[in-house]
């Protein structure tokens, strides 16, 4: 599991959302080893300009079919947990409009890399995140992802390629 996430391992009915889903790895991760009541899954599975970070294609490579044939897979592969699931393909400053505040335990960022929708992400999604809660993310290794938490979080710890927060 995320090194962020293992902050949160230990707590029990876990409303969360994952930012960029791709092909469900982590939140696999999450839905096998996190107590979770409900995971929202955030992802517009469309070509978008970073899709190439060492997982997909490049991005002239990458077609609205491929992507549609990678979300239906996904979604097959989470049948057994479709009673914790909600599924919002839209993108992430779409889908928050679709998740109360101070609704979510957790929030783990890894959808649109470039620094100012990464700023984005993270000023909409904080205050969907309760008190005590924690706000992370993934690639901390790009100096596009470092950058946009480095300009919007004043502390954070980082373990490995995770960046994570607990909101105060």
């Amino acid at each position: 599991m995320r090194p962020s996430l293992e902050r949160i391992k230990q707590r029990k009915q876990l409303v969360g959302a994952e930012i960029g889903v791709q092909n469900g790895y982590n939140a696999m991760d999450m839905l096998e080893h996190l107590d979770l009541l409900k995971l929202y899954l955030i992802d517009p599975y469309t070509p978008f300009p970073n899709a190439s970070n060492g997982k997909m294609p490049d991005p002239s490579e990458v077609n609205q079919a491929m992507c549609d044939k990678v979300f239906e897979e996904v979604k097959k592969k989470f049948e057994k947990y479709n009673d914790k699931i909600i599924w919002i393909r839209k993108y992430s400053w779409d889908a928050s409009n679709d998740i109360l505040d101070g609704e979510l335990d957790f929030v783990y960022i890894d959808g649109d890399h470039r620094t100012e929708i990464l700023k984005k992400d993270i000023t909409l999604y904080l205050s969907k995140v309760k008190i005590g809660g924690l706000l992370a993310g993934h690639d901390f290794h790009f100096d596009y992802v470092r950058n946009g938490v480095n300009q919007m979080l004043s502390r954070y710890e980082t373990q490995g390629d995770d960046w994570w927060f607990i909101r105060k």
